[in-house]
C-alpha cells in the first residue's frame, strides 16, 4: 500500500494501514517529524479497535505546523575526519572465505548429505598477459557440478592482478561450490518432508516395513541412509522433467509467435510479455541446465555403491542384520519388477540372480550383494517409471481408460492392445524429437542436442517393435495349441472303434441309408457284380 504524506493521517487511510499491517511512503523527503509523531499516535487506537475521535483528528491536523519548502536535512551520522571503511586485504577475505567454507562443507556432511569431493587447497597457477596485465589464472580448467549461477561451471576464465587475490578467489569459489551443494541437499529435504505430509502412501509404505521387520537402530539408521539417496536420485530426474516442460513451452511459444496467433497479435507480438528472442534465450538456458542436471545425476548414481559400502561397513559386527539388508533389497527389486509385470509391461531382461562365489557372508562380498540387487532395483526402477509415463498419457488421451474390446478380450489381445498403444506412443516420441530437430535448424540453434534425442528415441521404438513382434508370435502360438487342444477334445467324446472280437463298432452307429430289405437299384447291383469280380482275382492271386 502507498500512501502520501498529506494523506498519512486521514481516518480511512490509518485504519487501511492498520489493517494492512505495511504501507510504503511516495513522498519521503516531505516527511516531518511531527506528521510522523501524530500518525504514530493514531495507529495504536486503530490497532486495538477503539473508537476514532474525527473532531480530536482534525484538531491534531490543524496544530501540525506548515510544512516548509525544503525538507529537513538527516543529520551526518559520521563524525568530522571519520573515513568510509574499504573493502578489506585479500588476506583477511581469503581466511573469511576459508573459515566459511570449512563450515558449510561441515553443515553438509550433517545433515547427511554428500560433498561432491573433499575441500581443494590452493592449486597451482599460471601468469598470463591480458590487455597489457600479468594476471594469475588456474593452471588447468576445473569443472564444478554444482555451480551458482554466476560462477559459472568453469574456473578457468577467473583472473587476478595479484597473488593475493587470486587466493582470496580461489576460497571465495569454493565457499560457492559447497554452499550451492547445500542449498540443492536443503531443498531435497525439504521436498522430502513436504511429500511425507501430503502423500498418504509415503506413510503407508513406512509402515508396512515397520510391521514387516523388527526395529534394529543399525538397520534403520542404514535403510534410512540408502532410501534418502536413491530418492535424491529421483530429485533430481523432476529436475529434469520439469526443465523439459519449460522448453516446450518456450518453444510453443516461438511458434506461436511464428504463425501470429490472434492472442499474439494483440499482444503486440509477444507470449505472456516475451518476445521471441527472449523464448529463444530461455530454451537455451533450459538446455544448458537440463545438461548439468544429468551430470550430477550421473554423480549421484556413482555415489549409490559407496552408500551401499557404508552402510554394510556399519552392519559388520551384525550379521543378522546385514542379512536382512540383503534381504529387503532382494524383496524392493522383485517387487518393483513384479509391478512392471502386472502392470502390463514388459522387462528388458529376466532379474539375475546373485552370482555364486558372492553369496558368503564375509564384508566384502555383502557389499557386492547389496550392490547387485539395489543395482537391479534401478534397472526395473527405470523401467517402470518409463511405462508409467506412458500409461499417464493413455489415461489423458483415450476417452474410455478401457475399451470394450480389451474387457471381452482375454489376457492376451488386451497386452498385445496396450503395446500397439505403446508403439505408437514411442512413435510420437520419435516425431517429436524430429521437430526439435527442425525446430533449431530453423531458429539456429545448437542441433547435437535434439540429435540425441532422436537417436535414443529411435532406439526405444526398435525395442518396442521387437516386443510387440513376439508378444504377436506368442499369441499365435497359443491360439494355435488352443485349438489344437479343443479338436483332440472332441475327437475324444466321439465313441471307439470296435476291436473284431465282437464289441460295437463305429459301423453299427452308423444310419442305415438304405433299408436292406428293400428292393435294389440297378447301380447298387452293378456294383456288387464289381466288388465279386475283384474278390475272386484276389483269391486267385493269393497263395
Amino acid at each position: 500500500m502507498e500512501v502520501l504524506v498529506k494523506d498519512l493521517c486521514k481516518p480511512d487511510v490509518v485504519a487501511a494501514i492498520a489493517k494492512r499491517r505495511f504501507f510504503s511512503i511516495k513522498d519521503k523527503p516531505n516527511m516531518t517529524p511531527e506528521i510522523w509523531e501524530k500518525f504514530r499516535d493514531m495507529i495504536p487506537s486503530v490497532h486495538h479497535t477503539q473508537p476514532v475521535d474525527p473532531d480530536e483528528l482534525e484538531a491534531k491536523l490543524r496544530d501540525c505546523p506548515p510544512r516548509s519548502s525544503a525538507p529537513p536535512q538527516p543529520e551526518d551520522p559520521w563524525p568530522e575526519g571519520y573515513e568510509t571503511p574499504g573493502p578489506d586485504p585479500p588476506e583477511v577475505r581469503a581466511e573469511q572465505h576459508k573459515v566459511e567454507a570449512e563450515e558449510v562443507y561441515d553443515t553438509l556432511i550433517q545433515m547427511g548429505g554428500r560433498p561432491t569431493r573433499p575441500i581443494r587447497p590452493i592449486p597451482p597457477w599460471k601468469k598470463v598477459l591480458i590487455q597489457g596485465d600479468l594476471c594469475y589464472r588456474y593452471a588447468e580448467e576445473i569443472e564444478v557440478l554444482f555451480h551458482s549461477s554466476w560462477h559459472g561451471n568453469s574456473r578457468g576464465l577467473h583472473s587476478t592482478l595479484t597473488e593475493a587475490d587470486y587466493i582470496a578467489a580461489h576460497w571465495a569459489a569454493e565457499c560457492s561450490q559447497f554452499r550451492e551443494e547445500l542449498r540443492r541437499w536443503q531443498g531435497f529435504l525439504d521436498d522430502q518432508q513436504w511429500r511425507r505430509e501430503h502423500r498418504p502412501e509415503f506413510a503407508r509404505e513406512e509402515e508396512i516395513e515397520r510391521l514387516r521387520y523388527p526395529q534394529d537402530p543399525h538397520v534403520t539408521a542404514s535403510l534410512k541412509k540408502l532410501k534418502d539417496w536413491k530418492e535424491y536420485l529421483v530429485y533430481f530426474q523432476r529436475t529434469i522433467g520439469v526443465s523439459k516442460k519449460r522448453i516446450e513451452a518456450a518453444r510453443r511459444a516461438v511458434e506461436a509467435i511464428q504463425r501470429k496467433d490472434p492472442e499474439v497479435v494483440a499482444n503486440k507480438g509477444k507470449v505472456r510479455r516475451l518476445g521471441k528472442r527472449d523464448w529463444l534465450v530461455i530454451i537455451e538456458r533450459e538446455r544448458e541446465e537440463i545438461a548439468a542436471e544429468k551430470k550430477r545425476l550421473e554423480w549421484v548414481k556413482q555415489q549409490l555403491p559407496v552408500v551401499l559400502s557404508e552402510c554394510t561397513a556399519s552392519l559388520m559386527g551384525a550379521p543378522t542384520a546385514c542379512r536382512e539388508m540383503q534381504e529387503r533389497s532382494e524383496l524392493e527389486a522383485k517387487r518393483v519388477f513384479n509391478t512392471l509385470v502386472e502392470t502390463g509391461g514388459r522387462p528388458t531382461r529376466p532379474m539375475r540372480p546373485v552370482p555364486c562365489n558372492q553369496e558368503r557372508e564375509d564384508t566384502y562380498n555383502s557389499v557386492h550383494v547389496l550392490c547387485h540387487w539395489e543395482a537391479e532395483c534401478s534397472q526395473f526402477e527405470e523401467e517402470l517409471r518409463e511405462w508409467r509415463n506412458f500409461l499417464d498419457h493413455r489415461q489423458k488421451k483415450e476417452v474410455d481408460e478401457v475399451t470394450v474390446q480389451e474387457q471381452q478380450g482375454a489376457q492376451t489381445t488386451t497386452q498385445v492392445v496396450l503395446w500397439k498403444d505403446y508403439r505408437a506412443y514411442q512413435q510420437m516420441e520419435v516425431d517429436h524429437a524430429k521437430q526439435w530437430v527442425t525446430f533449431s535448424q530453423q531458429m539456429k540453434l545448437d542441433v547435437e542436442f535434439p540429435q540425441k534425442q532422436v537417436r535414443s528415441a529411435e532406439m526405444r521404438l526398435e525395442w518396442v517393435e521387437r516386443q510387440l513382434s513376439a508378444l504377436l508370435a506368442e499369441r499365435a502360438v497359443s491360439t494355435t495349441a488352443m485349438s489344437t487342444f479343443n479338436r483332440l477334445e472332441d475327437q475324444a467324446k466321439l465313441p471307439k472303434r470296435a476291436s473284431r472280437s465282437g464289441q460295437t463298432t463305429l459301423k453299427n452307429h452308423r444310419p442305415n441309408r438304405f433299408n436292406k430289405s428293400g428292393p435294389r437299384s440297378n447301380h447298387d447291383e452293378k456294383r456288387n457284380r464289381v466288388s465279386a469280380k475283384v474278390s475272386k482275382t484276389a483269391d486267385k492271386k493269393a497263395p
